[in-house]
């Protein structure tokens, strides 16, 4: 058992020594062939000598990130107490677990079966089942391709347990190998909109926003207020808007009056809620409401009629909850057409109501 102490105090020295930053081991999917020279401890039965006696060659493959396999042929010649000796063949299947194949060094453990045959008195033979298994490591050495392989292994045949320590060189093939490069680190998204802090031209986004490609809020239509605040979410491009997204002078649809009449229509009434949802919704917005007639009748007269449709939709909003204070009501009369006044339908369309937004 001294041999096999002995082979774990070494792997642990070594590992203290020399872990580092180049690969020992072959990567993934590589080939590589090992030669090792075998000294072995016989068991005491056998009457042998300790003696290096003889070496091995080992062809694997690196099958995943912790797991290589390997066949094995090696072959002993070890001298006897009394001047008799034997020779040893073996033929094994190995499979061993890695740690840390992309360090320089990669300590592991070995476990195999194959059979080995023994010839006692180099005169005979006999053929018999043999397991092996023990620790072992991989130190980087000149390239990255090459690394010194030392294993330390108790192997159990015809009824006896000898101890081996094999040491040599193992070769990956392939061509060389590059030291592993860190993925590259995610790039910074501190407020975690999805666009990183070196391109995010709005850095404080709230979470959950929906986000442009350079981090900013959406504005989907363009008004340059983006969605999160938009009121009117589809408001034409190039209408100038407050600070809801919302047109800053509008007329409201639905809200027309009859020749000479400051009464409102049904439709008109559903306009104007409509408006008084968005200014309960915004109380930091006030408005100005104008009147507006057609140009028949005196224009005295009309000044004061469009004044009375003006109050008419102040009225019905103050109703709805709208404080006296956010509402302005102004009388245009006929300074403003919209349409032409010579046709039944463009007097129609002056006889109207329009709303300019005043941020308060």
């Amino acid at each position: 058992m001294s041999m096999l102490r002995a082979g774990l105090v070494t792997a642990g020295v070594v590992s203290m020594l020399f872990a580092g930053t180049a690969v020992a081991s072959e990567q993934v999917g590589e080939w590589y062939a090992a030669g090792l020279a075998v000294y072995i401890d016989p068991a005491s039965d056998r009457d042998l000598d300790n003696d290096l006696a003889g070496a091995q060659l080992s062809i694997g493959k690196a099958w995943s990130e912790n797991l290589n396999f390997e066949a094995e042929v090696d072959y002993l010649e070890i001298d006897g107490d009394g001047g008799d000796g034997a020779d040893f063949t073996g033929l094994a299947l190995n499979a061993m677990y890695l740690w840390n194949r992309d360090a320089r060094f990669t300590p592991y453990l070995l476990g195999g079966i194959g059979a080995v045959n023994i010839d006692p008195n180099r005169d005979s033979s006999d053929t018999k089942f043999q397991a092996q298994a023990g620790p072992g490591f991989l130190l980087d050495l000149w390239n990255d391709r090459w690394a010194l392989r030392a294993e330390a292994l108790g192997r159990y045949a015809d009824s006896e347990t000898d101890l081996l320590v094999n040491f040599g060189l193992q070769y990956a093939f392939g061509g060389d190998k590059q030291s592993p490069v860190a993925a590259a680190a995610a790039p910074l998204d501190s407020d975690g909109d999805g666009g990183p802090d070196d391109i995010d031209q709005c850095p404080n986004t709230p979470p959950g926003m929906a986000v442009d490609e350079v981090g900013c809020p959406l504005d989907s239509d363009g008004d340059g207020v983006t969605d999160d605040k938009d009121l009117c979410p589809e408001t034409p491009l190039g209408t100038a808007v407050d600070s809801t997204g919302c047109a800053i002078q509008y007329t409201l649809s639905g809200v027309a009056f009859g020749l000479d009449s400051a009464e409102l229509s049904d439709d008109g009434k559903k306009s104007l809620d409509t408006v008084a949802d968005r200014m309960n919704s915004q109380p930091d917005i006030s408005i100005t409401i104008e009147g507006h007639t057609d140009s028949l009748g005196a224009a005295e007269y009309n000044k004061a009629l469009s004044k009375r449709r003006a109050n008419s939709v102040k009225s019905y909003l103050e109703g709805q909850g709208i404080a006296a204070e956010r509402l302005t009501a102004v009388g245009k009369g006929e300074e403003d057409p919209l349409a032409s006044n010579d046709t039944e339908e463009g007097r129609a369309a002056n006889r109207r109501v329009v709303l300019s937004v005043d941020e308060s």
